[in-house]
């Protein structure tokens, strides 16, 4: 059954109005998760089309980071509490913010010499390449042992355990940070 036009000029602001809604709805369904947005840049090498809300690029930027730009400036004080309320350290000075899992970083607010500057969000879980890792992370990864240092295979538990604790840590960055945002 067709609906008729409405024939006033507050019946055509309503129907905008219930357009406009339908609109926004289906923008907030289809916003990918930071989780969604992270795998598909490691399975794909690229991002998916669609980013989560209040992020504008993501990029791996070496084999063992990922960029995150967000299109406000990072509000440190927000990742900061956030971070340590999730059991993480934050080590701070002349520097940005840098969150570590004991010996390791795990997350950075961009500084003046990167590309986005303070609205970077640098990540560093472990690839997928394992066999890629730097010496550094390779030995990380071993004290954590998520590589055995015995037979040099993955403890993929592990591995999943330490990424996914990372994405926790900027979801519920962009949730606190974006509460009008759906993500």
């Amino acid at each position: 059954m067709r609906r008729e036009p409405p024939k006033s000029l507050y019946g055509r602001l309503e129907n905008l109005r219930d357009v406009n809604e339908a609109t926004k709805s289906k923008i907030e369904r289809d916003a990918p998760t930071i989780l969604e947005a992270v795998s598909n840049l490691f399975d794909e090498g690229k991002p998916p089309p669609r980013l989560p809300l209040g992020v504008e690029a993501i990029e791996r930027s070496t084999i063992e980071a990922v960029r995150i730009k967000f299109r406000d400036e990072i509000d440190e004080k927000v990742l900061t509490r956030i971070a340590l309320r999730e059991g993480y350290r934050v080590e701070s000075g002349g520097f940005t913010p840098r969150i570590m899992d004991r010996e390791a970083i795990v997350a950075r607010v961009g500084g003046r010499s990167d590309i986005g500057g303070r609205h970077d969000l640098y990540i560093y879980p472990f690839p997928p390449e394992i066999e890629r890792l730097s010496m550094y992370r390779r030995a990380i990864a071993m004290r954590r042992r998520i590589i055995d240092p015995e037979t040099g295979r993955v403890n993929l538990k592990r591995l999943h355990r330490f990424n996914l604790k990372i994405i926790r840590l900027v979801s519920l960055y962009i949730k606190e940070r974006y509460p009008n945002l759906k993500t």
